[in-house]
């Protein structure tokens, strides 16, 4: 009789130790879903975005959840984590790393969430928008890394992103691994409830009547150029490139100033807006959305200015850099874009985006308009100057004389040199041949580091109050004099441009 009330006791106490753990895996089921943002298969800045489901039968405190992200490093250098967008807070998501042992992940990058992340009922989901990229910016190489996907576009069941509740793997294969965990969800029909709506308010533009002949006025001419930051044709953010340039003879209000960016919104979704980056301040770009009705265009970005931007010379300008996306991060198709151009890696014209001073289009064609305006693109330049690089020694100085006691400089042989120079500025490290890809292109570094962006009224003004020199370093990264380093038109156009300037001041 002992033995069997032992027995019966063994058997209970088995039952009761392993029916807990079943259930609470049956509960507690997640999956995890995936695409790559960016599908370079070179790049330097990985964009792993995921969804995180929860297919059991119990909500899940969601700071008990992780996934992991596995990629190669292809060197040594730190990596870095941004979370730029989730329905629970960006600031609620975290980011760290760890190494991996296989040859296809070395790296995996682990998401968790704060306890302010509240928690994630039966059937719902969340999105996470992520960016990995390296201290120094270096390129990661995808195709070998065990997580990347080039294919998805959309949310894909991923089984080599894992996902884990408290520490225990629920969904996915880690690397190397022989078991393939992918949890049958308890709840057969899953809806997508987002905990949060995100709707902007979105400005519309009013419906403005197309003038079919353009009439360019030069007084108040503007030159625009452009290209597209991210030419994959679907995508779930534009990055568009602007340089607005005054083509006229007298100096226009940036206030005065808007550009439109054509588009097709894919479907319904409100549109948001950011300036990444502007030579005259991103805090004085804005940004508003109007609608028109065009098979390539349904949508357009306006880009404007503030009263803080200031005035734009004759002959000045200046470049924006911004992003659009929609509220639920879904995609844009660009190929269909009336704006869109996949060729242009640097700034180039293109008629194709609209240019207006106090509302009258003053650049380009307006979608369904043919418009053939007088070129404003390549004005016979009125300054040939002498190569800077062959001066002849016997040339007389303009240069005013400055007392070279005044400024302390000792008196002596050595000094001789910077004698002649006179009171030199330095622009410092502005001119950066190198494209980092951070900055989107090289000429973006002129004011990156805090740096004025140099016009002609500002070596207009130097001159103005005594300096006779103008230093410009063109580069401060040592791979640039490698025999293989490319310099683009772009940069050195620039260089020249603001070499004019100091030879027109006889500098």
């Amino acid at each position: 009789m002992k033995r069997k009330v032992a027995l019966l006791l063994s058997i209970l106490l088995i039952f009761v130790s392993i029916a807990p753990v079943t259930d609470v895996f049956a509960a507690s089921g997640i999956k995890v879903q995936c695409y790559n943002g960016n599908r370079d298969t070179s790049t330097s800045s990985i964009s792993p975005t995921f969804q995180l489901v929860n297919t059991g039968t119990t909500e899940i405190e969601l700071s008990s959840v992780k996934m992991r992200y596995y990629f190669t490093n292809d060197g040594t250098q730190t990596d870095n984590f941004a979370c730029d967008y989730s329905q629970v807070g960006a600031s609620n998501v975290t980011g760290t790393f760890g190494t991996a042992d296989s040859a296809d992940a070395d790296r995996y990058l682990e998401i968790g969430f704060s306890s302010n992340a509240g928690t994630l009922s039966t059937g719902q989901s969340i999105v996470v928008h992520t960016r990995i990229w390296k201290s120094d910016w270096s390129a990661f190489a995808q195709t070998n890394d065990y997580s990347f996907n080039a294919s998805a576009t959309a949310f894909v069941d991923s089984t080599s992103t894992t996902g884990y509740i408290n520490d225990t793997l629920i969904w996915g294969a880690e690397p190397g691994a022989a078991t393939v965990i992918t949890p049958t969800p308890v709840v057969p029909t899953e809806t997508a409830a987002p905990t949060q709506t995100v709707v902007p308010t979105e400005t519309a533009a009013p419906t403005q009547t197309v003038v079919p002949t353009e009439t360019m006025v030069p007084a108040k001419s503007l030159d625009i150029t452009f290209y597209n930051g991210n030419t994959v044709d679907t995508t779930n953010y534009l990055a568009l490139n602007f340089k607005i340039a005054n083509a006229g003879t007298t100096a226009i209000s940036l206030s005065d100033a808007k550009m439109r960016y054509y588009f097709t919104n894919d479907g319904t979704q409100v549109d948001n807006f950011a300036c990444d980056y502007s030579s005259i301040g991103s805090t004085n770009v804005t940004g508003t959305f109007g609608t028109l009705s065009e098979t390539n265009a349904d949508k357009y970005l306006e880009v404007g200015f503030t009263s803080g931007a200031g005035t734009l010379a004759a002959g000045e300008s200046a470049v924006i850099y911004v992003r659009v996306w929609k509220s639920d991060w879904s995609s844009f198709s660009q190929a269909n874009d009336y704006s869109f151009n996949a060729s242009a890696a640097s700034f180039a014209h293109t008629t194709t985006i609209t240019g207006y001073v106090k509302n009258e289009l003053v650049f380009g064609a307006e979608p369904g308009i043919v418009v053939t305006p007088t070129p404003v693109v390549t004005p016979t330049p009125v300054v040939t100057p002498t190569p800077v690089v062959t001066p002849t020694p016997t040339a007389t100085s303009l240069i005013p004389e400055i007392t070279i006691e005044k400024y302390s400089i000792p008196e002596n042989d050595a000094m001789q040199f910077v004698e002649n120079l006179k009171i030199g500025w330095n622009l410092g490290n502005t001119f950066d041949a190198h494209s980092c890809t951070w900055l989107t292109d090289e000429l973006a570094y002129e004011s990156a580091w805090c740096g004025a962006y140099t016009s002609k009224n500002l070596i207009d003004t130097l001159k103005a109050e005594g300096f006779n020199t103008v230093r410009i370093p063109v580069s401060w990264h040592d791979h640039v004099s490698g025999d293989d380093f490319q310099i683009s038109a772009a940069w050195l156009n620039r260089v020249q441009e603001v070499v004019d300037y100091c030879i027109d001041n006889n500098m």
